[in-house]
């Protein structure tokens, strides 16, 4: 069995971080770098109060629906490439003077992409199927085994019957990735599954039997009920799906759908939690509500409970 890794569960890593936190001097560095970060967001609405009078101006005064439209036009477009840029500055600074310290206390070399995500062929096999994916706070372990994760929503759109685009959620939620040597052959999908009032079976959004791959059942009823395992090699899979891995993945399940999948030299995890973690501070109540301990209490709690489940699957191999 694969050692454990008790790191998210050391309770005197939040004691350090609350007393250097607590000091005047960390103190004072930590509330101007908010007070930068209210201003960027502040900034951002400045074009607002002046564009919007402007407008009312125009639209009173000139009576020409032209330059009306115009005005219209690039008070839009500004506007949002403000918004983009004090998005982005505020993102920068969430990620360098908070998100990042806390994570270096339990994973020394992690490092932050926070609009960038996992590959997408990895996302594509381990959430339902999608047409479009929207990652962000892409965590990079560089770890020996290459652990990544991510937060993510997937969607599809269709037009109706009126002719309107309409978006459709596939997926909301995490995905987390490593390198392990599984010593299975092909490859193995443990997709969530729920049954009707009747038992009929619905497998949303994930695609059933593929080409090459075989569906087996499992001697776990309760998992079987809410799990269907896909795979290429039968011998080696069942070899993987022993009495604690099956129970370990139906007590995430009562929690939220989970999906696992593996091939010869990768473990893929994705939890449909229906939110995500890690969020940045969009307005001026989160940025002040910002601390290193407040950061570090979401990465011990979200992140290391998704992380374990990862490890006890690691822990089977």
């Amino acid at each position: 069995m694969a050692e454990q890794h008790p790191f998210f569960a050391d309770s005197t890593v939040l004691a350090r971080i609350e007393q250097i936190e607590s000091s005047p001097e960390k103190q004072a560095v930590l509330n101007e770098i908010k007070a930068g970060m209210v201003s960027s967001v502040s900034e951002q609405y400045k074009m607002l109060w002046i564009g919007i009078p402007t407008l009312v101006i125009l639209v009173f005064w000139l009576r020409n629906e032209t330059v009306i439209m115009v005005a219209l036009a690039a008070l839009i477009y500004f506007w949002n490439k403000q918004r983009t840029a004090t998005r982005n500055k505020t993102t920068a600074s969430y990620v360098e003077n908070f998100l990042l310290p806390v994570l270096h206390e339990v994973i020394p070399n992690a490092e932050v992409d926070y609009n960038g995500g996992i590959e997408k062929r990895i996302l594509k096999v381990v959430t339902p199927r999608a047409e479009s994916y929207s990652p962000n706070c892409h965590i990079m372990f560089n770890d020996e085994k290459r652990t990544e994760f991510c937060n993510l929503w997937a969607y599809h759109t269709y037009e109706d019957s009126d002719g309107n685009t309409r978006t459709v959620e596939d997926f909301n939620g995490q995905v987390l990735t490593a390198e392990y040597p599984t010593g299975l052959r092909g490859h193995i999908r443990i997709v969530p599954t729920t049954r009707g009032l009747f038992g009929r079976e619905k497998q949303k959004g994930y695609a059933k039997a593929q080409d090459g791959e075989l569906k087996i059942e499992t001697e776990d009823i309760r998992f079987n009920e809410t799990f269907n395992v896909y795979c290429t090699d039968e011998v080696s899979s069942r070899m993987l799906l022993n009495p604690y891995l099956l129970r370990t993945l139906v007590e995430y399940r009562e929690g939220c759908p989970v999906t696992v999948t593996m091939d010869g030299q990768r473990v893929a995890v994705s939890f449909y939690t229906n939110s995500h973690i890690l969020k940045r501070p969009s307005n001026r109540k989160e940025i002040e509500s910002l601390s290193l301990s407040g950061e570090y209490k979401k990465v011990q709690n979200q992140l290391g409970q998704f992380y374990t489940l990862l490890d006890k699957v690691n822990s089977q191999l």
